[in-house]
């Protein structure tokens, strides 16, 4: 019940504080700032699709190996997909940060470069959220959903009274880098948690 239950509330948190995005862009930006965004979360979605493939196997060997109290097999396996993960997106990043300046102009046209900038910020938080993308599947094996949740929170409404404070006067790079940071925190602390508490564990059998 517990476990519903919070994974229908994080389905809601990440509705109010990620999934909603776009809708705070409208009230907040000029056409103009939005369309920046847009070129910017197109390019960024290739992150998501090549780390999609890896979150299903990932949650099923995690479970596995907490459910059979394996921790030495389940720090192995977190590093190994640690590793594999930051590879695509350092991949991914390296190429949109090294022709992003030229192809978003000869894609968008000119008037789309402003995004570059915008895009490299973004990717910083997305690519710090995919390299941990196991984070949660870690606390939910764990018995632990509801961490994640409060993590997600927190930090969501730090997020959005920070974008309706600074976005308005400062604009769309400012957003950007408000969006990475929550990423990058929220997956932080998760993580974090994550990784203490398989350790923990480990050591005390």
């Amino acid at each position: 019940a517990l476990f519903a239950l919070n994974t229908n509330l994080n389905g809601t948190v990440n509705l109010v504080f990620r999934d909603n995005i776009p809708l705070y862009l409208g009230m907040l930006l000029s056409t103009t700032q939005v369309g920046y965004f847009a070129i910017a979360f197109t390019l960024i979605s290739t992150i998501t699709l090549a780390l999609d493939p890896f979150i299903a196997p990932t949650f099923s060997e995690i479970s596995h190996t907490i459910a059979n109290l394996q921790w030495d097999t389940t720090l192995r396996l977190l590093q190994r997909v640690t590793v594999l993960a930051s590879g695509i997106v350092l991949a991914i990043a390296g190429f949109w940060a090294l022709t992003g300046w030229w192809l978003i102009p000869f894609v968008y046209k000119a008037q789309a470069r402003p995004a570059y900038p915008l895009l490299l910020i973004l990717l910083v938080g997305y690519g710090f959220s995919g390299i941990f993308q196991w984070n949660r599947s870690v606390m939910l094996s764990l018995g632990k959903a509801g961490y994640p949740v409060l993590v997600l929170i927190l930090t969501g409404m730090i997020e959005l009274a920070l974008i309706f404070t600074l976005v308005p006067q400062y604009g769309y790079l400012m957003m950007g880098g408000i969006l990475s940071g929550y990423f990058i925190i929220s997956t932080g602390f998760i993580s974090l948690r994550g990784m203490w508490e398989v350790r923990r564990r480990h050591l005390a059998a």
